[in-house]
């Protein structure tokens, strides 16, 4: 059946993207059949370097009428949060778009302390995370503080 098929490029991910992780790699795959022999180029509509953030190089030669499959693969911590991205394919007068939407941390919310007043070890405080509002639910926290004198960091427990 795919011989048969004309020209194309279709785009996809395993990747969650309308609310991409940024923490995670993303993995675009890119499926052509050309009628005649063409090189791959990825593209995106920002100012990353491809090629220096990619873990493959997502640039191959493709042969006539063969079904070839090339991926995008870029690293982690790469894309901004609360971003959207269009990549694009194309192979020679072939070209194809997928847009990547990465997540936004929590929102709208506020953290109090309570006393606001109080002296170190003796003084019982109130630690709370109030209206915070994200998609992704249900939202988990910790509380800590980092000591000013040597860095010290202690996640508090209940």
């Amino acid at each position: 059946i795919i011989a048969n098929l004309p020209s194309f490029i279709k785009l996809s991910s395993q990747n969650q993207i309308s609310h991409f992780n940024t923490l995670d790699k993303l993995l675009l795959t890119g499926a052509i059949k050309s009628a005649s022999t063409c090189i791959t180029n990825w593209t995106v509509n920002s100012d990353l370097d491809l090629q220096s953030v990619s873990l493959v190089s997502g640039v191959q030669q493709i042969s006539a009428s063969k079904l070839t499959v090339v991926y995008l693969y870029l690293k982690a911590n790469i894309l901004a949060i609360g971003s959207e991205y269009t990549f694009c394919m194309r192979c020679g007068p072939l070209l194809s778009f997928i847009s990547v939407f990465t997540n936004s941390p929590p929102s709208h919310g506020t953290f109090e302390v309570s006393p606001n007043v109080g002296m170190e070890a003796s003084t019982d405080y109130l630690l709370a995370a109030i209206g915070w509002q994200d998609v992704d639910v249900p939202l988990q926290y910790s509380f800590g503080f980092i000591s000013g004198v040597d860095n010290f960091n202690l996640n508090l427990q209940e």
